[in-house]
């Protein structure tokens, strides 16, 4: 089985072009008759959900009615974590349950998912609760095969770029290291 994208969006202070890139990544999924699973901070479902009703997507003339899974990252993420770290069963109930819901509905083509939850950690500089998050979304990943969009805040001018800069100079693939 080929495996669904998995796309790391990095963006700083200006989140234009995250927003621009993750739209054009779910429109794709609901031309496709996909379900969306967004697990957002509050500006970025609001962000991308004006950016997919922007694109016409969300109302193409008889498509069906997009199912569309809204989730808040941090709320999301306080449920995953067990003293600080991400914990599998509590990601399955959490995530995996969301996911599998409108991923066997049948109705649908697969799912399209975007997440900000690994870039709060990110931004909180929790860098190894981050790498175990990335480990469990792509075990998810594995299982039931959809595609995953990632926001990954990160100021290449600050303390955070230099995780990554260490991990290029090992020859090690960036943000593989890094988280």
């Amino acid at each position: 089985m080929n495996r669904a994208p998995h796309v790391l969006q990095c963006y700083q202070t200006d989140e234009s072009v995250l927003t621009e890139k993750a739209v054009e990544f779910l429109r794709q999924g609901l031309e496709q008759d996909c379900a969306l699973v967004i697990i957002a901070t509050p500006e970025h479902r609001t962000a991308l959900m004006r950016g997919l009703k922007s694109t016409g997507a969300m109302s193409r003339r008889g498509a069906p009615t997009p199912t569309i899974v809204l989730l808040d990252a941090a709320l999301t993420l306080d449920r995953v974590l067990v003293d600080g770290e991400p914990d599998g069963a509590r990601f399955d109930a959490a995530v995996g349950t969301a996911m599998r819901s409108v991923a066997g509905g049948g109705s649908v083509g697969g799912v399209y998912a975007y997440g900000d939850m690994i870039g709060l950690l990110w931004q909180a500089r929790r860098f190894s609760a981050a790498r175990r998050l990335e480990q469990l979304w792509n075990g998810l990943q594995d299982e039931l095969g959809f595609a995953l969009f990632c926001g990954f805040p990160i100021d290449i001018l600050g303390d955070q770029s230099h995780v990554v800069a260490r991990a290029e100079a090992q020859g090690t693939s960036a943000l593989q290291k890094a988280l």
